[in-house]
């Protein structure tokens, strides 16, 4: 079997290549798979079912021995495909506790981290825009699209006039230009010895 990674793996019948594309994927590929499910609310307004988790979610495990408690993701690792939860711990038997791995399929997502503008479309998208403007600390559900929309606004340049009136001046130097040119050049008065030529011909 050929060792290096394909996506043809993926659409293979056989079990073992199945395992082997999600084993040997690169990381932009295996990021995809720590997508976890959405809550109701985020559904209706993201117009997905699932994304991928990130660091500062609020999540609810759904399934496991961990089931029913919640808290913010804390560690995504995206190589093993797991992430941490604060709160989510196990002790050893020397009595030191460890974070407990989880699988994003296990969990659901209560509200987002929403800093990056390109994690999702819509009010989302537009949320995030007031956050990176400085606009408001914290945007979770983005509800107040009005607000949204103002500070979109406000962010976009006003000073709109300034390239057409540079470009109306261009436009009136071109036309003194060509008018400079096409006026007839003033004659010169003729000098003496000229003069002289020509009294010279007409005796003649």
């Amino acid at each position: 079997m050929n060792t290096e990674w394909s996506s043809n793996w993926k659409s293979s019948k056989e079990t073992a290549k199945q395992r082997k594309y999600g084993y040997n994927a690169p990381l932009h590929i295996k990021r995809k798979f720590l997508s976890a499910n959405l809550s109701d609310t985020l559904k209706k307004k993201a117009g997905k079912s699932s994304v991928p988790v990130r660091l500062g979610d609020e999540v609810v495990i759904k399934r496991g021995s961990f089931k029913g408690s919640s808290g913010e993701i804390i560690k995504v690792i995206i190589k093993e495909g797991t992430l941490h939860i604060k709160g989510i711990v196990r002790k050893k038997t020397d009595g030191t506790e460890v974070q407990v791995p989880l699988h994003p399929s296990n969990v659901q997502i209560l509200s987002m981290n929403l800093e990056d503008p390109k994690r999702l479309s819509g009010d989302f998208a537009k949320a995030a825009k007031m956050v990176k403007a400085g606009k408001t600390e914290k945007v979770e559900k983005a509800e107040d699209v009005t607000k949204v929309k103002a500070a979109v606004k406000d962010a976009e340049p006003k000073d709109k006039e300034k390239p057409k009136a540079a470009a109306k001046k261009v436009a009136e130097k071109d036309v003194k230009k060509t008018a400079i040119k096409k006026t007839p050049a003033a004659k010169k008065p003729a000098s003496a010895a000229v003069k002289k030529a020509g009294a010279v011909k007409s005796k003649k």
